[in-house]
């Protein structure tokens, strides 16, 4: 009888924590569906419920994060950015949008160091070089901005914005 009550609340645990990542996830991919049609607004809603769900769940924090970047909504996003990089610290792409939210506060020097751990985490990530070069070019560092954009433009050649970036840049650096 012992060994019957024990697998029964084994089994109910089990049961338990499937619905509940079943509805996390509901809410998730929901949120992320309206994201991608433009409700950000709408996004944040289920991202919250998901994150009711799961208080832990990175990908919600990034994403709830994403939403407020485009809603320029900086305090909450950026809270959101830290504390995905709480729960999975090797997320480059959270280093990234840290860097977008200070080079959007015009915080360059800020937004610099956040692009360079996004580049740590992944030497490919073009667009950290792209933005970090930006960032570069409003201190009026043209040579690490000219850098920058070098490297972006050889992981991603086929992107025009960087190359008339890159001409912006005075011709002596």
């Amino acid at each position: 009888m012992g060994k019957y009550i024990c697998n029964t609340l084994i089994l109910l645990s089990i049961t338990i924590f499937v619905c509940c990542e079943t509805k996390r996830n509901q809410y998730y991919n929901l949120g992320v569906e309206l994201g991608n049609k433009g409700e950000f607004n709408e996004a944040i809603v289920n991202y919250n419920k998901a994150i009711e769900i799961d208080p832990k769940y990175f990908k919600a924090y990034y994403n709830r994060g994403t939403s407020y970047l485009v809603l320029a909504d900086y305090d909450r996003a950026m809270f959101d950015f830290h504390k995905a990089l709480e729960l999975n610290e090797q997320c480059a792409e959270c280093y990234l949008n840290l860097g977008t939210v200070f080079n959007r506060t015009k915080k360059y020097v800020e937004s610099i160091a956040q692009y360079s751990k996004a580049l740590e985490l992944d030497p490919d990530l073009w667009i950290a070089y792209m933005n970090r070069g930006r960032s570069y070019y409003r201190l009026e560092q043209y040579d690490f901005a000219k850098s920058d954009y070098d490297k972006a433009i050889e992981i991603n050649p086929e992107n025009d914005k960087l190359k008339l970036w890159r001409n912006e840049i005075p011709s002596n650096y």
